[in-house]
């Protein structure tokens, strides 16, 4: 069976095999993320004897974490398994399955024509609260990808969360980006089905906490405010005020 998506696992098992002296690798990572099988696949399952689940080992010699797939990786993943779907279905997937390759061989093809594979199933507003948080999870995963996509992956940054201690009612940023070249990044995780608005309301919301981040931190840098979303932002009155936005389905690319 193919190995989809460990190209770097399988390069570092490669450099272990062939070096000139003894290793003991300990592979880690959570539940069902294809730890035991990366290692039966990559070795064909030639073994005298192999042990799941050793805890405190001594004599360690690498440590290798098996880590979730990205929405690249999980791209790639479908396509070897001949499932179609678009590209915002797949960040539905993700979010519902958080990128463990076990859990994606649930999935099945989307019905010809189905438009939204897995809001159909559920939307209500209990619903639409979890994809706002689901789809916030996603973005935390890929802040190597946002911060490509903002044209910075070689600029030395810092990522926070950050919660006013003197506005009222208190104001929160779930993903800050520190710059190392004088920018701070406030980052406005958006869940939606198509263009993301941003009407007057929400416009003076981002205001207001841009202003409180400035007036609680005292900033000398620039402060500038990035919303990220599924399918961008729709062109009003209002989307001038932002300085940048990122499309989670852009991130399905290299």
């Amino acid at each position: 069976m193919k190995i989809i998506g460990r190209y770097n696992e399988q390069q570092a098992l490669k450099q272990y095999v062939e070096s000139d002296k003894p290793e003991f690798v300990a592979v880690y990572g959570r539940r069902r993320v294809g730890k035991i099988f990366l290692i039966k696949e990559y070795f064909n399952n030639s073994f005298s004897f192999y042990i799941s689940g050793l805890a405190n080992a001594s004599k360690v010699t690498r440590r290798m974490a098996i880590e979730s797939f990205t929405l690249v990786k999980c791209e790639a993943f479908f396509w070897h398994k001949k499932i179609v779907l678009d590209r915002k279905n797949m960040i539905e997937s993700y979010m519902i399955f958080g990128g463990i390759p076990f859990y994606l061989n649930f999935i099945k093809n989307a019905k010809q024509g189905s438009e939204h594979f897995w809001t159909n199933l559920i939307d209500n507003a209990k619903h639409r609260t979890w994809s706002g948080y689901a789809f916030e999870q996603v973005c935390m995963q890929h802040t190597a990808q946002i911060r490509k996509k903002l044209g910075i992956p070689g600029v030395i940054t810092y990522l926070a969360a950050w919660r006013s201690k003197k506005s009222k009612p208190a104001v929160q940023v779930d993903l800050l980006i520190d710059r190392n070249d004088g920018i701070i990044n406030l980052c406005e995780m958006k869940y939606a089905n198509s263009e993301f608005v941003i009407d007057k309301k929400q416009d003076e919301k981002l205001r207001n906490k841009k202003s409180a981040f400035t007036d609680d931190t005292k900033t000398l840098k620039a402060v500038h405010v990035i919303v990220v979303t599924t399918y961008g932002m729709k062109r009003n009155e209002y989307w001038s005020n932002i300085q940048s936005e990122v499309m989670m389905n852009n991130s399905l690319k290299q």
